[in-house]
């Protein structure tokens, strides 16, 4: 595998040559020697499959993104290994009813970050991007996590055009006032964890398909792209995180000095990874098929990645209308072969929610309470025919379920014709409604079962509202609606403080529901899997499964560095560089 010209940059990785400098001292000229610069580790990994768009607002069925995004972007608060709400770019908040205008109000001071081309963290960011999350346009089911703002919910499905009760009274401060004067303000600081509320910069968003241009992909996150192509990301530590003060280390926040997040097919991936050319070793592994992981089984960590792996039914088809027909395709797949076809630890799915989910505020596991909520022992077809089943081709293991689920609902007598398109067309297929049967990931917008069963109510899907027509129509992307469900989801959004406890409850009561209609099939609970080299430490996995690189380390990385820039150099002089 030849190296990359992207390699030659790391020249300026491994130390500053030394310089002189003229100052004037008491009239006299002295040299003043700079001292060698040593700007850290560059470490190449491997993601998997590289994402079609990093904006974080925008809806995915891919929870691959969001190992790139946590990388890229911090929102207000995050969730700490114990399960509690840290700051992150908020440094204060108070909420207190104000006295003018009767309302519950938060104030929500920002910490003084920056973004990655050195300009200041607004509130405003914030503002811009819940508002492009809550216009009826967007289908985005994060939008629910702000409907305890005034005038949110109404704005998103199009029931009025005012303004929402977010705004940016100056730079640095955030003000938000609730629908309800006592909306459970905790529980709203929790929902600010999500990946998808960070904020954006209205003057680089606002570009088309601004993720895929440097000049105008700004982050606030510990890394920033510098640069890409079809197979590969080059992010490198931010000078301007967590607001790097002149005279602090460069390695204050963020130990690695680049991340080179490499798109190749997985076999080339192992192939690196075991290399002895350290020039060329990849030193983090977060993709395996399972015969990949199998093989290096010892030396994966598994984590829960708070993804279940589903069938979405689309209930206005004819055939698929009958929730009894639902149900009896559902009830047809074993779970337990299903998880075996995907291997790399996957779990048999119980339910819509899967394990590492917390009930809300707890430690709890939301699964092991749950139970199993999938039992279907007696449903049967209600009407034969044919169904498309669509799978994303670009996953080799989708198309062997997809295969499995076709012999069993055959043997039904409903004729499955099954159709493979590449992942970047799922989620534009599920968005217009345009399948039968389509295999997709349920991500988790949040640490807790909220996000799971939320959108299946009709006010709360987040889907895209036709503002042009009085008839209120938002159900969930199956089509999916039942009144039971969205009296109680509208209980659980609207839960004081004092009431937070009955939220998990409210939560599986909703689950229940949903699955005795089976507008969805969950098949697996994923799993993220890691491996890392001998030698790479002291890296994080956060709550969502995702890998935390701000403390790495990677042994011997200088004679790594070096080694980079050799073989580069013996390439360009044989011409043979890339």
């Amino acid at each position: 595998m030849k190296l990359k010209r992207f390699l030659a940059l790391l020249l300026s990785a491994v130390m500053v040559t030394s310089m002189l400098a003229s100052c004037s001292k008491d009239g006299e000229e002295v040299e003043e020697e700079e001292e060698e610069e040593d700007k850290g580790a560059i470490i190449d990994m491997y993601f998997g499959a590289k994402p079609d768009d990093l904006d974080p607002t925008v809806f995915t069925t891919n929870s691959d993104k969001y190992r790139l995004t946590s990388l890229l972007f911090e929102g207000l608060t995050t969730i700490d290994e114990k399960g509690k709400v840290q700051k992150l770019g908020a440094s204060e908040w108070k909420y207190e009813i104000d006295e003018r205008e009767d309302e519950l109000k938060l104030t929500i001071k920002l910490a003084g970050k920056k973004w990655s081309d050195g300009i200041a963290v607004r509130a405003d960011d914030y503002v811009y991007a819940w508002r492009k999350i809550l216009a009826p346009s967007n289908d985005n089911p994060a939008a629910a996590l702000l409907y305890p703002i005034k005038n949110a919910r109404k704005v998103k499905t199009g029931e009025v055009t005012a303004d929402i009760g977010v705004s940016a009274i100056n730079d640095s401060t955030i003000e938000i006032f609730f629908e309800d004067r006592d909306a459970d303000v905790e529980y709203f600081l929790r929902c600010l964890a999500s990946p998808m509320l960070v904020p954006l910069r209205e003057d680089k968003a606002e570009k088309e398909d601004w993720t895929n241009q440097l000049n105008y992909f700004v982050t606030n996150g510990p890394f920033a792209v510098k640069s890409m192509s079809e197979d590969r990301y080059m992010i490198e530590r931010s000078v301007h995180y967590n607001s790097l003060r002149a005279g602090q280390d460069l390695d204050t926040y963020v130990k690695p000095y680049r991340i080179i997040a490499h798109f190749v097919d997985e076999a080339t991936a192992i192939e690196m990874y075991n290399s002895d050319n350290i020039a060329e070793k990849y030193f983090f592994v977060n993709e395996f098929t399972k015969e990949t992981f199998e093989a290096n089984k010892k030396n994966i960590d598994t984590y829960s990645d708070l993804t279940t792996y589903t069938y979405y039914f689309n209930t206005r088809n004819d055939i698929l209308a009958s929730a009894d027909t639902r149900k009896a395709l559902s009830a047809a797949l074993d779970r337990n072969e299903i998880a075996k076809i995907r291997g790399v630890g996957a779990e048999a799915a119980t339910g819509l929610v899967p394990t590492g989910i917390k009930n809300s505020g707890t430690n709890d596991d939301f699964r092991k309470k749950a139970g199993n909520v999938i039992t279907y022992t007696d449903a049967k077809v209600a009407k034969k025919g044919s169904i498309t089943l669509t799978y994303n081709q670009d996953r080799p293991y989708e198309k062997e379920i997809a295969e499995y689920a076709k012999s069993k609902w055959d043997a039904l007598g409903v004729k499955v014709v099954l159709k493979g398109v590449a992942g970047n067309e799922i989620d534009d297929l599920i968005k217009n409604e345009d399948y039968d049967v389509i295999g997709a990931d349920i991500v988790a917008l949040t640490d807790d079962a909220f996000g799971f069963v939320v959108p299946f109510a009709l006010k709360s899907s987040g889907t895209f509202v036709d503002v042009t027509t009085e008839v209120y129509n938002n159900p969930h992307f199956t089509g999916y609606e039942n009144e039971a469900v969205n009296e109680i989801i509208e209980t659980a959004l609207n839960l004081t403080d004092k009431k937070s406890k009955d939220r998990a409850k409210l939560l599986m009561e909703a689950e229940k529901l949903i699955m005795a209609d089976a507008p969805v099939a969950p098949l697996f609970f994923e799993k993220t899997n890691i491996m890392a080299a001998k030698g790479l430490s002291k890296f994080t996995v956060d709550y969502r499964g995702n890998a935390v690189f701000t403390e790495a380390k990677l042994k011997d990385y200088l004679e790594i560095n070096e080694a980079k820039i050799a073989a580069e150099e013996a390439e360009e002089a044989t011409g043979t560089a890339k």
